[in-house]
């Protein structure tokens, strides 16, 4: 399969390269998720492993482009399309010795904006990860002061029941607000962002109530996977006690697999080997769901595609070791490259919006497009989960 996973890589590689040169990138916004720099993270990594000096000079145009738009365009404050993960790829990039680059100045500037961004956000049922509060807290993990405002903003926020603790979100358009407790939006990603907040100075005491009163929520809406395929709901089942919705799918984005990291990050910070074991038993259950589309599988993206369910096990077996998690990664990468034949796709790839959002779409990002996808596939390639750092950006730290 390294050979398909190679060709594939390079085919990628060709599109990006190509339409990057061709302007048709411009219009892209700046983020790590969803636009130019998650683009510019695959680029690098693909250089790295497949030095090309005329694909480096095509990047070297984009970055002067991009770095104009940056410092001039701001636009949106958001970790997934915004310039808090602009910022925090760049930082990625320039750790990892794959550009030079200093953003003291445009991070400086907007530190004040950016945090009252995220602090407006908490207090007012916007925490989201992707959208909200929690992106900006998770890149300023470094500057306790603002952490622990963020953290006193999440107690106070929080409707307690004992130990047991939930926040109120928004659910999507049109659907109101009420409990999500999904990784990429909901109380997941609490529980996942707070399990890094370790630094000197910080309220452990507090953070560690968040945490625990966030997983003993999230363990509340376990359901029986012998009736229902799977261990979570998509979102809580108190949002439509009537009618609840017991189905969720397979991905980064909602379901087990983010559940399971989450229990499983809270876990080894807390040293609490309940939610260690539960992760695990969800993680080797959920193994077992190989079909597409009954578990919602549509593309091949990393956000709840064929690549985002070999992400999760990829991240997961570089946390065990567990050789039944590198072979459900394998399985899915074997579908990602089955995926990838789409005649009106980006190298045989496409997004799945559903009919109701226009069908099929051509992504470049990392979240849903090319770039994630290739960057996957080199992961894939390499084998080395623990140098895959840039999992980060999707909580996998």
């Amino acid at each position: 399969m390294k050979t398909q996973i190679e060709h594939k890589i390079r085919e990628i590689a060709d599109v990006l390269f190509r339409d990057m040169e061709a302007g048709r990138l411009d219009a892209e916004g700046v983020g790590v998720l969803a636009g130019k720099t998650g683009v510019i993270v695959f680029c690098e990594h693909f250089l790295r492993a497949f030095p090309d000096p005329a694909k480096e000079a095509v990047l070297e145009r984009f970055l002067e482009n991009y770095f104009e738009q940056l410092t001039s365009e701001v636009g949106m404050l958001t970790y997934c399309g915004g310039l808090t993960g602009a910022l925090e790829g760049l930082r990625y990039l320039g750790c990892r010795g794959l550009l030079e680059v200093d953003c003291s100045d445009v991070e400086n500037h907007y530190r004040e904006v950016l945090q009252n961004f995220a602090m407006q956000g908490i207090l007012s049922e916007n925490y989201d990860y992707l959208h909200g509060g929690l992106g900006v807290v998770a890149y300023y993990l470094d500057d306790t002061p603002f952490v622990n405002r963020a953290l006193e903003a999440l107690e106070r926020t929080a409707e307690k029941t004992g130990t047991v603790w939930k926040w109120v979100s928004s659910l999507g358009t049109d659907r109101g607000t009420g409990y999500n407790i999904c990784l990429s939006h909901g109380m997941s990603s609490i529980v996942s962002v707070l399990s890094r907040a370790d630094g000197a100075g910080i309220d452990r005491a507090r953070r560690d109530r968040i945490v625990t009163g966030a997983c003993e929520y999230i363990l509340s809406q376990e359901i029986d996977p012998q009736r229902y395929g799977n261990f979570f709901p998509g979102q809580s089942l108190e949002n439509d006690p009537e009618h609840p919705v017991y189905f969720s799918r397979l991905g980064w984005c909602y379901g087990d697999l983010g559940v399971a990291a989450a229990l499983w990050q809270a876990g080894c910070a807390l040293r609490n080997d309940r939610w260690c074991a539960k992760a695990l038993e969800v993680l080797r259950g959920t193994s077992r769901r190989r079909e597409l589309a009954p578990n919602g599988i549509f593309d091949a993206g990393l956000c709840h595609g064929a690549a985002s369910v070999a992400l999760m096990y990829h991240y997961m077996y570089g946390q065990t070791g567990e050789t039944l998690f590198a072979e459900t990664r394998d399985y899915w990468i074997g579908e990602t490259l089955r995926m990838g034949r789409l005649e009106e796709g980006l190298a045989g790839y496409g997004a799945w919006h559903g009919v109701e959002y226009g069908g099929w779409k051509r992504e470049y990002g990392l979240l849903e497009g090319i770039a994630g996808i290739g960057l996957m596939l080199l992961a894939a390639l390499a084998n080395d989960p623990k140098s895959d750092q840039w999992m980060r950006f999707f909580m996998l730290h």
